[in-house]
């Protein structure tokens, strides 16, 4: 089944200053690469059909961002750089525009690891068999509800509601930043086009309509890279699974995919020598 996915990629990327004042986060070097390409290199277990990724902060830094070398197509730039929408006013600006039934809207910044390979396309199945309104891929995270909000679900894994805090008789789970959505969300945003949460906002109205959100969960490593010590504290992890699992799926995933590229690329990284050697190692190591 073809769909239609859009990158959220017009954040500020605050937490990361000064690195982020003159590049978009998406475009931000992690383990050597874009962290952009790392969230969009799950898409290509599906059939994408077209790709749109968002521009507000260093537009430029985003369409530099050579995405040839992964197997999807190019992306369509949606210029946000007069306001920024949020990511239900990013999907309802070209919703009318998209014609495939399903609609995958992804975070562009994430660093994930699932322990299987196919499992969006996993999600996107059941989501298609229930005909429901969004499935989210989730996974379990002790910090639900403390310092991450969460959707809050039922047994069956239908979402009652997304809060920041527990909800009582409900059971919390960690939004890993993949969600698909059919094409009649376009009943639930709000027109004329202005700043939407897709979660708090656009998924609720269309909850309270009586439509199912669901989770999907699976087992995987998530990875936080909102401030600079995150960021390189999970640049750190990440290097620990790969020496220590080699043979694990999901690290010959990432080493497959680092070995596309021809020579990795430092930010962070160049005031920690010893973290930029253990990354050219992991660089050695991926091309075999």
């Amino acid at each position: 089944m073809s769909l239609t996915a859009f990158a959220l990629t017009a954040g500020l990327g605050t937490r990361l200053r000064p690195y982020t004042e003159k590049l978009a986060k998406p475009a931000i070097p992690f383990l050597g690469v874009p962290l952009g390409l790392h969230s969009l290199r799950h898409l290509e277990e599906l059939s994408v059909r077209r790709l749109y990724m968002n521009l507000h902060h260093a537009p430029e830094s985003l369409r530099a961002m050579d995405t040839s070398m992964l197997n999807l197509p190019m992306p369509e730039f949606v210029d946000e750089t007069a306001k920024i929408l949020g990511s239900g006013g990013a999907v309802a600006n070209v919703i009318r525009d998209i014609t495939t039934e399903q609609i995958l809207l992804l975070n562009g910044d994430e660093v994930y690891l699932p322990q299987r390979s196919d499992v969006l396309r996993q999600a996107l199945a059941e989501h298609t068999k229930r005909d429901r309104l969004a499935t989210l891929v989730t996974m379990s995270h002790p910090e639900v509800g403390r310092s991450l909000g969460g959707a809050w679900a039922e047994a069956n894994g239908i979402v009652r509601q997304f809060s920041k805090t527990p909800v009582t008789g409900l059971t919390g789970h960690h939004y890993v930043g993949y969600l698909f959505m059919n094409r009649r969300v376009e009943r639930y945003f709000e027109f004329p086009v202005r700043e939407e949460n897709i979660l708090y906002e656009t998924l609720t109205r269309g909850m309270a309509a009586g439509e199912d959100v669901a989770v999907h969960d699976h087992t995987a490593d998530w990875f936080e890279t909102g401030r600079t010590d995150l960021f390189l504290q999970s640049t750190r992890e990440v290097l620990d699974l790969v020496e220590q699992k080699k043979e694990d799926p999901a690290m010959r995933d990432l080493l497959q995919f680092l070995s596309r590229f021809p020579e990795p690329r430092f930010l962070l990284e160049t005031e920690e020598p010893d973290l930029r050697r253990r990354i050219e190692r992991l660089w050695i190591t991926s091309k075999g």
